[in-house]
């Protein structure tokens, strides 16, 4: 035998001792998430100690708790206030994860039942005359979506500001297409203004036609999934339901730009050009 190896335990044995499989400890091995502390170099036999028994337990429960594996990686290398931490920061997402799969439960439940799950938002008309908007697009996930609107409004209001030309509107966010975890949008962000600007690298100047479109005020709060999929069926209902007919994609306008927004504040319209 492999004299390094002596002390230690082979592959089979840490499985047994750990009681994880093979397949995962190959995997965690093959990841850099758990490597054995010695392989044979003519057999390739791996072989684990005793002091790393605790990790791989320790990867074992937080696999159960559904942690993904490069989170574990971050949090077996911390100390335990840290990891504690760490550990409390992913159990507050899992929860709110789980409270927003709740109330998309009771919408899906409204939806095949055929019930109206967007009478409590009142919708208004207005129109938006043309105008010229800096206008920036991306394809992406749900994940990327919030930071992504932030950060694309702050980069375009500091373009025109820059340069010395002038915001004259809220800005954007144009849904060309479903954004959800199986579907990339794609999203663009504009910001109308006014004055002459050279166009950042990214960017584009679009003139927009006016336009007459169908809205409703949502609160901080009501942002939140799945209720905006409720104020989004309820600005479409209005259309349909007056004999019109879609001619754009939908948007939110976010007209509120503070720091710190209230929670039960107006904050953004969900709108919907239309003929």
């Amino acid at each position: 035998m492999d004299r390094i190896a002596e002390d230690l335990m082979p592959i089979g044995a840490f499985a047994s001792r750990t009681r994880l499989s093979l397949k995962a400890l190959r995997l965690y091995d093959g990841i850099g998430l758990l490597n054995p502390v010695h392989v044979n170099p003519s057999s390739g036999y791996r072989y684990y100690a005793e002091s790393q028994v605790r990790d791989a337990q320790t990867i074992a429960l937080l696999r159960r708790l559904g942690m993904p594996l490069n989170s574990i990686s971050a949090i077996i290398e911390m100390e335990a206030d840290e990891a504690m931490r760490a550990l409390d920061r992913y159990w507050a997402e899992v929860e709110e994860a789980f409270r927003q799969r709740r109330g998309l439960l009771s919408y899906v439940r409204g939806y095949l039942q055929g019930e109206e799950n967007d009478m409590s938002y009142e919708v208004d008309v207005r129109v938006v005359p043309g105008r010229q908007v800096l206008s920036v697009t991306k394809e992406l996930y749900v994940s990327e979506l919030p930071e992504y609107i932030q950060s694309s409004i702050e980069a375009l209001i500091g373009s025109v500001t820059d340069q010395g030309a002038s915001v004259v509107g809220a800005p954007e966010a144009i849904y060309h297409g479903q954004v959800d975890d199986d579907n990339n949008g794609p999203v663009e962000v504009t910001i109308p203004f006014e004055g002459e600007i050279v166009v950042d690298s990214g960017f584009s100047i679009k003139d927009e036609s006016g336009r007459r479109e169908a809205f409703t005020t949502l609160t901080l709060g009501q942002l939140e999934f799945p209720d905006i999929l409720q104020a989004y069926d309820a600005v479409h209902g209005w259309i349909t339901r007056s004999g019109k007919t879609p001619s754009a994609s939908p948007r939110e306008v976010y007209f509120s730009l503070q720091e710190s927004p209230a929670i039960d504040e107006p904050f953004c319209d969900v709108a919907w050009p239309f003929t």
